[in-house]
């Protein structure tokens, strides 16, 4: 795999310049961090001096919302904020009802879960805290299953539940949403497992903006603000056609670990769920987060049932490229990553429509995945899968995962006759390879670019 993905590429073609280092994610400790963050200075007018001002109304009005300050937030947040270990890092999560549903992000969980053949689900493995007697969080000793339930990827969120008894608790603590939206310059507090600090690390702050991402972010703006006529409006068109969410912007300090972790208000209800920050170093001021509103809509609807959870090949980083092969003037491989290709998409046939090849179009290629590929490969958070469609009937019925070594894997999901996938491990089969493509020319097509890619 280092001979595929290490392939040289040209600049990238990209997602439109308003993507580029929009946002990175606050996700796992794995000794990299996403970004440096550092607090803005916040001017917000005491509770005291705002209830003097509306006290000149004619009308009566209630004292305004008690900011309860650290401490009682800590204890009354911390025992809910979980640690949610994979295979490739951590992240946080919270308790969210009595039943054990706990609130993640999904990029949290996008990579080294764990997978239960006869459950026919995926987990993560949970650590649950205690309070001692001086106010601090107590790691339990024993980590238990969190099945999956829910993902949302536009929305970056994720529902595991823990079904089983928790050793060391007879209860389980859980936090509630807030009955209000939050608004800018309200106070708030994170409380989040980063990698440069300690589990359970609380970071009192303020709301400092919402809106929806991307379209509201200043970059975006400026640039729609500074062009005019059609560009302007092909700018409008491209943003309309990305994913949006609402989420709210924070002075906290997020690292790498927090991502998954409540935002609290003054009575320690949950107004949103930090997600990630700014991608370039310099801005990195503020700490991005979920919306409440984003969160009510996933929490509307919980499956009855847990779920698998598969590799996206359509997880794509920002930088995009589609390159022609074998010189045939049409484009047969899209590749897709940040520093270095993460994601190789082979199209063998050549039947993705050739009017999103052209550089202006690759944004909407790849948000209506307009891509028809056969054979697909990804790395990404030291995981390897591959994908196939080897029937070409345009859905992908085969994917190979698992530890890589000497170019095969041990597991795989197959789409049932019923339609629903299976689990299978313990085996070695070949990562790469046109032998499980059921069309013998486009199986030998494969292989003959899978060699050219190889090769360079």
């Amino acid at each position: 795999m280092r001979d595929i993905t290490g392939v040289a590429m040209p600049p990238y073609r990209v997602w439109p310049a308003i993507l580029l280092a929009v946002w990175v994610p606050v996700q796992r400790s794995a000794g990299i961090p996403d970004a440096s963050f550092t607090r803005p200075s916040a001017v917000v007018a005491s509770p005291g001096t705002l209830f003097r001002l509306l006290r000149l109304q004619d009308a009566p009005l209630a004292p305004p919302p008690r900011w309860r300050g650290g401490t009682e937030i800590f204890q009354m947040t911390a025992p809910s904020v979980v640690v949610v270990r994979t295979g490739t890092g951590h992240g946080t999560g919270f308790l969210i009802d009595a039943s054990g549903l706990i609130v993640t992000n999904h990029h949290v969980v996008a990579s080294g879960l764990m997978h239960d053949a006869e459950r026919k689900a995926s987990y993560a493995m949970v650590h649950f805290g205690r309070p001692g007697p001086d106010g601090t969080m107590h790691l339990l000793a024993e980590p238990v299953r969190a099945y999956l339930y829910k993902v949302d990827a536009t929305r970056d969120l994720a529902l595991l539940r823990v079904d089983a008894p928790v050793p060391g608790l007879t209860a389980l603590p859980h936090l509630t949403l807030a009955d209000a939206p939050p608004r800018p310059g309200q106070d708030c507090a994170i409380v989040g497992h980063p990698s440069s600090g300690m589990l359970w690390t609380m970071r009192p702050c303020q709301v400092a903006a919402i809106g929806e991402m991307p379209a509201d972010l200043v970059n975006v703006v400026m640039l729609k603000l500074a062009s005019s006529g059609k560009e302007r409006d092909d700018m409008a068109e491209q943003i309309r056609r990305l994913p949006s969410r609402r989420i709210i912007l924070t002075s906290a300090q997020a690292n790498p670990g927090d991502s998954g972790g409540p935002v609290v208000d003054e009575r320690g209800r949950v107004i949103a769920v930090t997600f990630g920050g700014p991608g370039r170093e310099a801005e990195s001021k503020f700490t991005y987060h979920v919306h409440l509103d984003e969160l009510k809509a996933v929490l509307a609807d919980v499956p009855r049932e847990p779920m698998f959870y598969r590799p996206d090949p359509w997880n794509l980083g920002p930088r995009v490229e589609l390159k022609d092969l074998d010189g045939d003037g049409r484009p047969d491989l899209l590749l897709a990553g940040a520093d270095r290709p993460e994601t190789l998409l082979f199209d063998l046939d050549s039947d993705s429509p050739q009017a999103f090849a052209r550089p202006q179009n690759i944004a909407q290629l790849v948000a209506e995945r307009k891509w028809d590929f056969e054979v697909g490969v990804t790395t990404a958070e030291g995981e390897t899968a591959a994908f196939y469609d080897t029937d070409n009937d345009g859905a992908i019925d085969l994917i190979l995962t698992g530890a890589v070594r000497d170019g095969t894997v041990d597991a795989r999901f197959v789409v049932t006759p019923a339609g629903g996938w299976r689990y299978e491990s313990g085996l070695k089969l070949p990562l790469l390879s046109g032998r499980y493509l059921k069309n013998p020319q486009l199986a030998a097509r494969a292989d003959r670019l899978i060699r050219l890619v190889a090769e360079k």
